[in-house]
């Protein structure tokens, strides 16, 4: 999959970034071209492996940082596991209860990526945090706010595969305009006094608590996704697996948890 994922990312580039070489119409064409075939052939290479594709968010999704001047005592004070400085970006970040078991499981159903609208410095640097070792996320797998569009929207353009095998884990809907089909939502992780977007209730770290990493809603999540996974290569169903939808399986899922 590797040598595909290759093609596809230098493909998207040209035509996203076109040199002065590249910049005639029928290069983009061939192009645009190629990226619609590889599309279908890594979901194809995913789907024989039993395998789909999660694209995450990275702020109140799988974590929560803040400038580290602004809470600069906070590792002091606290005994808190997961709470990262990040020296060379200048952010104090705190991981989000059972985060890296919940990309550990994750990882064995989907292809991980990462989103996210900061900028790509601090989008690399918080991969590293999640994935030390560099098992999930290497720096071709994250997006960061160069990638949305000209409206400032993420997208899945970028990503290789298509709409009917991705899903999306995120706590702000709005971003995400088009795509929020393929949406799975999250509460917003705040341990943070700062920034808490007018909400006057206190931050975790004021109440000395944390969700818990075994019954919060990483945990949760894990489980939706068990299922989703489990009934989309459900064997008993007919359909060719090329021609299967993500989408109005999720929300079969997610909607039964509702009634």
């Amino acid at each position: 999959m590797g040598t595909l994922y290759e093609q596809f990312m230098d493909d998207k580039n040209s035509v996203a970034n076109p040199s002065g070489t590249q910049r005639d119409l029928g290069h983009i064409d061939d192009a645009e071209t190629r990226i619609a075939r590889m599309r279908d052939q890594y979901m194809e290479m995913l789907f024989l492996h039993k395998r789909l594709i999660l694209v995450l968010d990275l702020d109140h999704t799988l974590l929560h940082s803040i400038v580290r001047t602004e809470e600069e005592n906070l590792a002091s004070q606290t005994d808190t596991d997961g709470l990262y400085a990040a020296e060379s970006i200048g952010v104090l970040t705190k991981l989000r209860p059972g985060v890296r078991a919940f990309l550990k499981e994750a990882s064995s159903m989907f292809e991980l990526y990462i989103f996210t609208k900061a900028c790509r410095p601090y989008a690399l640097e918080m991969a590293k945090l999640l994935d030390p070792e560099g098992e999930y996320f290497d720096p071709t797998r994250v997006f960061s706010r160069e990638h949305c569009d000209r409206e400032a929207l993420k997208h899945l353009d970028w990503v290789p595969g298509k709409e009917s095998g991705i899903l999306i884990l995120d706590d702000t809907e709005r971003v995400w305009g088009r795509f929020k089909e393929n949406l799975i939502p999250i509460d917003k992780y705040w341990f943070f006094a700062s920034q808490r977007d007018g909400d006057t209730g206190k931050s975790l770290a004021e109440l000395n608590t944390d969700e818990s990493d075994t019954e919060g809603p990483l945990a949760a999540v894990l489980q939706d996704l068990k299922r989703i996974h489990s009934q989309f290569f459900d064997p008993r169903i007919s359909d060719r697996l090329v021609d299967r939808d993500v989408k109005p399986v999720k929300k079969m899922v997610l909607d039964r948890e509702t009634e």
